[in-house]
């Protein structure tokens, strides 16, 4: 029998308006901005010789116009909304401060933070659903940058460390091959640096 691939692309959303440089994270009111629409249309051009089936993003506002503005040129896919694949959730001590504040994950459980073994799990139960659910298909998901990074580092390098040797850029794409459950290979588009 042979093995079809699924092909899952993961996509940070477009740069956000933050002119007072806070760590955002899961609050609400904060949008992609100019420059991110931008970065959003320029990812949609690698989509255009895809064959997507279905668009996935996390129910905050700038994964939303992401996913939105990726799908303009897909008008016949539709978009769902997974929490699974949303913001870190953070301790309130971090969400609205200045970035310059030191961030760092819990290292025990916390019922006001994940930590990055928590993010980790949600992010593979949606991988192994999708790969099941659209089975030789390709799918897009729209996300963030601490969750994918940590998909990342956990599927390529079996890490769970917040040291990135990679972290996503703004609408940058990471492409996951499955045969099966199992990962055969990855690329990363519109990454710098």
């Amino acid at each position: 029998m042979e093995t079809k691939q699924t092909i899952i692309h993961f996509v940070r959303h477009g740069e956000v308006e933050n002119p007072q440089n806070v760590r955002y994270g899961r609050l609400p009111g904060f949008h992609i901005s100019v420059e991110g629409r931008h970065q959003a249309e320029q990812s949609s051009l690698f989509f255009l010789k895809r064959k997507i089936s279905h668009i996935y993003s996390s129910p905050l506002e700038r994964t939303q116009q992401t996913a939105t503005l990726l799908g303009m040129s897909l008008p016949h896919v539709s978009i769902t909304l997974d929490a699974r694949i949303l913001e870190v959730k953070t301790a309130g001590m971090f969400e609205g401060k200045s970035r310059d504040l030191h961030f760092y994950y819990d290292t025990v459980p916390n019922p006001d933070a994940e930590m990055i073994e928590q993010v980790n799990a949600r992010m593979y139960h949606f991988v192994e659903e999708k790969i099941i659910q659209h089975y030789g298909s390709e799918i897009m998901a729209v996300s963030h940058g601490d969750p994918l990074a940590i998909l990342f580092h956990s599927l390529v390098y079996g890490e769970l460390e917040s040291r990135w040797r990679i972290y996503p850029t703004y609408a940058s794409i990471f492409s996951y091959v499955f045969e099966g459950l199992t990962l055969k290979s990855v690329w990363v588009t519109n990454q710098k640096g």
